[in-house]
């Protein structure tokens, strides 16, 4: 009969428990508010870790909405938020070192600056969000905005002050929603393409479709996406 080494095992339970800490949340690290409907908004950040999971169930409730100025200014460098979340409120994680987001398929509205001035590269928009308030992702580093059709409302700046070189658009979408979200180049050059829907992207500082149609009006300034 063999005998496992006592050593590697005592070392394996080290080793993967330590594995396990640095991804464990303590549900102490969230300050939160009961809602109405016997659901919680967690309204503050007190843990330690910059690398946040935030859990489905906290205290025993669900967790369905990310509070005003939650996580704002906490150094926050990765963030994920379970598919219980149905809105992520205004400056939630505003001014902080995320450089990606998934934003789940159960959130249903952005709001005012949540994700303003961090460094998020790429971001694509669940087809359940309806509402994405103004300067929800401005000041970021977005190259590239997926947008489904189900959103009925972008905000004023929604998407300013990011190097966008792609942004998808549904093919129902209004000027309500376009204009001011973005850049005012972008804005008339898809005026000019009758409001198309589809894939744009920038090229020698023009705006193209994926097809790379020819484009027949003359190249928009440098500034569009600065």
């Amino acid at each position: 009969m063999k005998f496992i080494n006592k050593k590697y095992v005592i070392s394996f339970i080290i080793f993967f428990g330590s594995i396990n800490y640095l991804f464990a949340q303590n549900e102490n690290d969230f300050k939160v508010k009961q809602l109405p409907n016997n659901t919680l908004e967690i309204t503050g950040y007190i843990g330690s870790t910059k690398n946040v999971r935030i859990p489905e169930i906290l205290f025993g409730l669900k967790v369905v909405s990310i509070g005003l100025n939650a996580f704002l200014c906490d150094g926050i460098e990765s963030v994920i938020i379970p598919n219980t979340v149905i809105e992520i409120k205004a400056n939630a994680f505003f001014g902080n070192k995320l450089k990606s987001i998934d934003i789940p398929a159960s959130v249903q509205v952005i709001g005012f600056a949540a994700f303003y001035d961090n460094q998020i590269n790429k971001i694509i928009i669940p087809s359940t969000v309806k509402i994405i308030e103004p300067g929800a992702f401005e000041k970021n580093q977005i190259t590239s905005v997926s947008i489904k059709p189900i959103l009925s409302k972008i905000g004023t700046g929604a998407f300013d002050k990011n190097p966008l070189t792609s942004i998808s658009i549904p093919n129902n979408s209004t000027e309500n929603m376009i204009k001011g979200a973005f850049e005012e180049g972008f804005y008339n050059y898809w005026i000019n393409q009758n409001r198309a829907g589809g894939t744009y992207v920038k090229k020698n500082g023009a705006i193209w479709t994926r097809e790379e149609e020819q484009v027949t009006q003359k190249p928009v300034s440098e500034k569009i996406f600065n």
